[in-house]
This record gives structure tokens, sequence and C-alpha cells, in this order.
């Protein structure tokens, strides 16, 4: 797997680069699975759908959903597993891009580290991804923010 964290400002750059795909050269992408972070939804990713959608993916190819941010990761990254499988069953495509935000990016990595995504998704990228901790999680006590945590044992 290509392992590539791309920040911001690159993303950004991907998603206004205004250059349409043709439909042959937008099949060949890998379809994208976006993964929101702490007390977000899949809402969060309809501007940046929609500029994919612009430059020539289908929509098909294109999935963000909605999950209950409270719990753990690791209960989170099996419904990575399950939306990547949903994602690969829909497109026929053989392996699937990972764009996450926040705490989506402590999930996505523990479906990829852990949970056999490995040999399913093409791209990781992670904006924002607090992959080291947050101090603004010492401010929360659910189980996601208690594993956000700066030295947290799940981050271990």
């Amino acid at each position: 797997m290509k392992k590539r964290l791309i920040g911001m400002a690159a993303a950004g750059a991907i998603c206004l680069a205004g250059t349409a795909l043709s439909p042959a050269a937008a099949s060949a992408q890998d379809p994208i699975l976006f993964v929101h972070g702490y007390v977000e939804s899949a809402s969060l990713w309809n501007t940046m759908i929609s500029r994919f959608e612009k430059d020539g993916y289908p929509k098909s190819y294109l999935r963000a959903y909605s999950y209950n941010t409270s719990q753990s990761n690791k209960v989170d990254a099996e419904l990575v597993k399950s939306e990547v499988e949903k994602l690969l069953k829909t497109t026929k495509a053989s392996k699937v891009d990972i764009i996450s935000h926040s705490m989506g990016g402590l999930n996505s990595r523990w479906y990829v580290k852990f949970l056999g995504g490995e040999s399913q998704v093409d791209d990781w990228v992670s904006l924002g991804g607090p992959n080291h901790g947050t101090e603004t999680a010492n401010f929360c006590f659910s189980t996601s923010c208690v594993e956000m945590r700066v030295g947290s044992t799940f981050l271990k």
C-alpha cells in the first residue's frame, strides 16, 4: 500500500485543481471513502465530494457516512471496514482511498493497521488527525476522547 499523508493545503489543491477527468480516467481512479471527525457527520464532506464530482468522479465512487463519535475508535474502525467493503462491492474496484479528518484519522488508521485494511486501501489521507494525541481531548470524557489524549494506551 502506498502510504501517503498530505496536508490540508495539498488536499485543497487536489480538490480545486479544476481539471475535469474524462469518464474513463475517473473510473480508473480509486473510489474514496470520507471519514469525518469528532462530533461531526457525513455532511462535513459535502463540498469536497461535490468538487470531486465536478472533476469527473462518478457519484458512486464517493462515499461519506456518519458514525457515533463517542465510542471507541476500535469500534469505529470496524465501521470503516464495513464501509470500505460496501464501496468495493458497489464499484467493483480492487482498492479504495480514504480521506479522513481529525478523529477519523485514528479509526481509519486502526482499520488499515489492525483490521486488514492495508490490502484494501491504496492511499490514506489524514487532515488534522491527532496521531500523537491532542490536549483538547483532556476536556471531554467519552471513550473516544480518552483515546485521543496525548500518551493514551490507544495511541501507543
